[in-house]
């Protein structure tokens, strides 16, 4: 009886024991899990958290720093204002609207901005009263030899038709049969030289449009294609052959992409009149995370595209390999952040380009940076805050293929809240020029003066540049970028500006598809 009694008395205690035992063992697996998330981010339902250990890299001693002014009021822009509140606002493009070969400037903040360079400065134009406008791009969607404008719309999308773009006479106008919130119109020439289409890019989620094709024959909307799984908040799009099968690919850039979709790639593989099929996993280009911008390159100049895209946190530089892409996390050009900033203070990019800013044959970036003014989001990196008003980053290439920071080394520091971003030479002096659009200050034109000598170079007359390439070689070096660049909500001019003394060459991706082939 005395054994049965110790049994009786003790199973239940030792139960305990074991019960607690492995609850602590539940606990402490639990609160390393969370740990762990924390700390590389797979526990975080809003996305990347960011990796915060990227340090700034130090300058050169070689690297040649260019003179840039905030020329403003200089150029006429400081009177106008975007209207409203949305944080989408913000398209700008750079683009020669009256074929007397300088660039004129259209800007979608709330309202339509319509501006024709002199020579010296801007003058503002009466522009289409077409709405609550977000973005703009330029093309000639009805090959009547004059552009037209493409405009996103918070409830569609419209196209202003091609005229004398600064006399008084209204624009006849065609509203496309899409609804929601359209972040951007862009012209595509996918099926051949004479065949336009146009691509839309829809955010909102489910409810919303989706990404399309629309075929247009002259100023008639045609046959419209739906990209598969593209029910996303699509913000950006670039054209151009990533996946090395002679077509052009659609790379889409999405918000939120870590809770309603990563990015896509769409490729015909091969197959001009096949179907367009996602190969983002496959190429590794599948970001979910929030794509502001979306800038493809040769940013290692081993004559292969990279992408730069922008993001809440860290910016994504993807390198072109073998096999698809990987993330450089090395660079510099993934932090950004104001020079002595602590490290909970996280940058919001928005808009990037490429372009040779320093004219030293390497490819530069510049990327625009802010947050928002009056509404409330959530920062997904942990314990850090958004900035509001933060610097663009001029982030310049150097020898060993990083990119150095030179916001601070140009000389004065504005800081602002930006979106849209266009890149060209605006005054012709032979290097690239800056217009920045800014959610709550109007615009800042940023002139570039560079001692060394550049060569402007654009794309075939008459021809629309996606896929197109200028690829140029120096000092048993080549590397290319696109002609027609993609910024957020708009587009860089239709030019590249290199040294000069290089050997150009014009190379068409797909050049029976698109342009014909032409040496420049």
């Amino acid at each position: 009886m005395e054994e049965v009694s110790d049994v009786v008395s003790t199973g239940p205690a030792r139960g305990v024991r074991i019960l607690a035992w492995f609850g602590l063992i539940i606990i402490v697996g639990t609160m390393v899990a969370v740990i762990v998330g924390f700390l590389i981010g797979s526990d975080d339902p809003r996305g990347d958290p960011g990796r915060r250990e990227e340090a700034l890299v130090e300058r050169p001693s070689d690297l040649v720093i260019p003179a840039i002014s905030d020329v403003t009021a200089e150029w006429g822009l400081d009177e106008w204002r975007t209207v409203g509140l949305d944080p989408l606002r913000g398209g700008v493009t750079l683009h020669d609207l009256d074929g007397d070969g300088d660039l004129d400037l259209v800007v979608a903040g709330g309202t339509l901005g319509l501006f024709e360079w002199d020579g010296d400065r801007f003058h503002q134009r009466e522009a289409p009263d077409l709405g609550d406008v977000i973005s703009v791009h330029v093309g000639d969607v009805d090959r009547d030899g004059t552009p037209d404008l493409l405009v996103g719309m918070t409830n569609g999308a419209t196209v202003a038709w091609g005229r004398d773009w600064f006399d008084a006479a209204d624009a006849p106008i065609t509203r496309l049969d899409v609804g929601g919130i359209v972040t951007g119109v862009v012209p595509v020439a996918l099926g051949g030289a004479s065949e336009v289409e146009l691509l839309v890019l829809g955010y909102g989620g489910a409810e919303a449009t989706p990404d399309l094709l629309i075929s247009m024959t002259g100023r008639e909307p045609g046959a419209v294609v739906e990209l598969p799984g593209s029910t996303r908040k699509s913000m950006v799009a670039e054209i151009a052959d990533i996946d090395d099968d002679g077509l052009a690919d659609i790379w889409v850039g999405r918000d939120v992409g870590w809770a309603t979709g990563a990015d896509s790639l769409y490729s015909r593989q091969g197959d001009a009149t096949g179907p367009w099929i996602d190969v983002a996993a496959t190429l590794g280009t599948d970001l979910a995370i929030d794509a502001m911008g979306l800038t493809i390159a040769d940013l290692n100049n081993d004559a292969r595209l990279d992408a730069y895209v922008s993001d809440l946190g860290d910016n994504e530089l993807l390198i072109r390999g073998d096999t698809g892409f990987e993330t450089r996390f090395d660079s510099g050009a993934a932090r950004i952040r104001s020079a002595g900033a602590p490290d909970n203070e996280i940058s919001r990019s928005w808009g990037s380009g490429a372009a040779d800013i320093n004219l030293d044959g390497r490819l530069d970036l510049v990327v625009v940076n802010g947050g928002f003014d009056e509404i409330s989001v959530q920062n997904k990196v942990v314990n850090t805050f958004i900035l509001g008003d933060d610097p663009p980053a001029i982030l310049l290439g150097t020898s060993d293929g990083q990119f150095y920071d030179a916001w601070v080394d140009v000389g004065f520091a504005w800081a602002g809240r930006s979106r849209g971003l266009s890149l060209g030479d605006i005054d012709g002096d032979g290097d690239t020029d800056m217009i920045v659009v800014d959610h709550g200050g109007g615009m800042h034109a940023l002139r570039n003066d560079v001692e060394a000598v550049g060569t402007v170079v654009s794309g075939v007359p008459g021809c629309l540049a996606d896929g197109s390439l200028i690829v140029f070689s120096e000092d048993n070096r080549t590397w290319s970028v696109p002609v027609h660049q993609q910024s957020f909500l708009g587009a860089h001019a239709p030019e590249v500006v290199v040294p000069q003394g290089a050997s150009l060459r014009g190379q068409w991706q797909h050049t029976a598809l698109s342009c014909p082939a032409s040496e420049v």
